[in-house]
């Protein structure tokens, strides 16, 4: 069971959810004459585990104070503990508190430090097996989660490159230019503005190669399913075209004589749009946390500008859109719009 199923029984055997800034702990209350009762339904799946009881007796403590300040006569305080790994908060046995771990892997409540009748309800009800969905259903999920758009443009990528790399030589860079690397007088001067697009799907090297598609692979198997397909794939597509865009400018504005190409700024957009969505908290179960994709993409933006050859233009212009998209896309999610 996961949490929204959790917060759908809470809500189903009478309590309303309370307005509260920090999204790890929900609070549900229902009041019955002077007994005011709460439960807190603690997040332990896409937040960081709590470290230690105080935060919990803080909690309780502050809920006794309101609530018997405001005339209750009791005020009854049950925390359920939703994680992955129900061992970790073995420390608050020891402890006055009351509290259900709730062990999302095997749907039940496998430690509890309470034997109030009134929660029997509610723990039967929690520890119910979820209804088993139909097989079209089912596969409509496994459908929308496979990050088919990634594996697409990975599997393009590659084919080109070892379609290139047969019938030619990569390292002829008049061989390279007449497939479609990006150059900003072909661009601007000679109306090649197909070559925006063309040189997000070449490479020089096999290196280069590989670098871009297991950084493609490694963030677009958790921001896909986040995002969804379309919005993916436009992602991925405005953050590269604007990748192309700010190299060709930027060439323009030194009057470099350079030709460019590579997945790098669209893969660049992706850690942007990673970052935000991770900021958001819209990618479940993610590996990488905000900021260490933040702090990775300033590394490589800065390694980029220490080496040669790298086109920290292309980075740069593809992480800002990549960012902005995600951010629109985040709102309006958020909003539900």
């Amino acid at each position: 069971m996961n949490i929204k199923d959790m917060a759908g029984v809470l809500h189903r055997n009478g309590y309303n959810l309370a307005k509260n800034t920090n999204p790890k702990f929900l609070f549900y209350c229902k009041t019955e004459n002077k007994d005011f009762s709460a439960i807190v339904l603690v997040d332990d799946i896409h937040f960081e585990p709590v470290n230690g009881p105080l935060i919990f007796q803080s909690i309780r403590e502050s809920l006794e104070k309101t609530f018997y300040l405001r005339g209750y006569t009791s005020v009854n305080t049950l925390f359920i503990i939703a994680t992955a790994n129900p061992f970790s908060y073995k420390m608050l046995t020891d402890t006055d508190l009351t509290f259900w771990v709730a062990d999302v892997n095997n749907d039940r409540i496998i430690s509890y430090a309470s034997n109030d009748s009134r929660y029997d309800t509610l723990r039967q009800a929690l520890e119910k097996p979820p209804t088993t969905e139909p097989t079209h259903k089912f596969t409509r999920h496994k459908f929308f989660s496979t990050p088919f758009i990634t594996i697409l443009f990975a599997a393009i990528n590659v084919c080109i490159f070892l379609y290139m790399d047969f019938f030619g030589d990569l390292g002829d860079i008049l061989y390279m230019y007449a497939h479609g690397t990006s150059e900003w007088r072909s661009i601007i001067e000679g109306g090649e503005y197909y070559r925006l697009i063309t040189s997000m799907f070449i490479h020089f090297d096999i290196g280069h190669l590989c670098n871009n598609m297991l950084s493609l692979v490694a963030l677009g198997s958790q921001l896909e399913p986040a995002m969804g397909h379309t919005k993916f794939f436009i992602t991925y597509m405005i953050s590269g075209l604007a990748a192309s865009c700010a190299s060709v400018f930027y060439h323009y504005s030194y009057d470099a004589n350079v030709i460019s190409a590579g997945a790098s700024g669209a893969v660049f957009g992706m850690f942007g749009a990673y970052a935000i969505y991770a900021l958001f908290d819209m990618i479940r179960h993610r590996q990488v946390s905000f900021r260490k994709i933040a702090i990775l993409s300033i590394l490589m933006i800065y390694n980029g500008m220490a080496s040669e050859n790298v086109d920290n233009a292309a980075h740069l212009g593809g992480m800002i859109f990549g960012c902005i998209i995600a951010f629109i896309c985040c709102i309006c999610k958020k909003n539900k719009i």
